[in-house]
């Protein structure tokens, strides 16, 4: 062990820049809605394979818990992200024309009775909760809709799922949480989004 101070320090301060390296968030840019974002540097992006996957999954509950075809052929996701198991961020566009496609808050009520018929499906002993509203990211308004699962007495999970008619889509964010740091991470990342128009 050296008693050199300069190399202790050299050491500490290394480490100190990397300690601070990996704390930074990654920024991602969309063209398609010119939107920019950060992830916390400890969610992990999924790959376009593992989430197709995990869309796929995801479409065959809810056909099987309602009795009905799903399409999500035309949505795209923008980033997906993940912390753990239960913990999960995402971001989709799905072209959106109301003249075509009808009312967006219609599509989005939908939407909420399929969603909450499938938990209430795929998890019979749960207490499952529902709230809407709306909520400013990036300065514009989305329809808000939580649904609040409490599987048992150590483990409740916070579902959101935001939705905005913009830019020719139904512009999609949904995040799933069960703690409170991961709830901060989640608003610090919202906090962060910022559209060219």
């Amino acid at each position: 062990m050296t008693n050199n101070p300069k190399i202790i320090l050299i050491c500490f301060f290394l480490f100190l820049e990397s300690f601070t390296y990996a704390q930074k968030p990654v920024v991602y840019y969309f063209s398609e809605i010119g939107l920019t974002m950060y992830i916390p540097s400890d969610f992990n992006v999924i790959d376009a394979a593992k989430n197709e996957a995990i869309n796929q999954h995801g479409q065959k509950l809810m056909e099987d818990a309602n009795h009905m075809k799903v399409d999500i052929s035309e949505t795209k996701t923008l980033i997906a992200a993940r912390k753990s198991e239960k913990d999960y961020f995402n971001v989709t566009i799905t072209p959106f024309d109301p003249k075509k496609d009808g009312s967006i808050d219609e599509s989005n009520a939908n939407v909420y009775k399929i969603l909450f018929k499938t938990f209430h499906s795929k998890l019979p002993n749960a207490k499952i909760d529902t709230a809407s509203g709306v909520k400013i990211v990036g300065g514009k308004s989305f329809s808000e809709f939580l649904v609040k699962i409490l599987i048992d007495q150590n483990t409740t999970m916070y579902m959101y799922l935001l939705s905005k008619l913009y830019e020719g889509y139904d512009l999609g964010i949904s995040y799933l949480y069960t703690d409170e740091p991961t709830k901060k991470q989640i608003a610090s990342t919202l906090d962060s989004f910022k559209f060219d128009k």
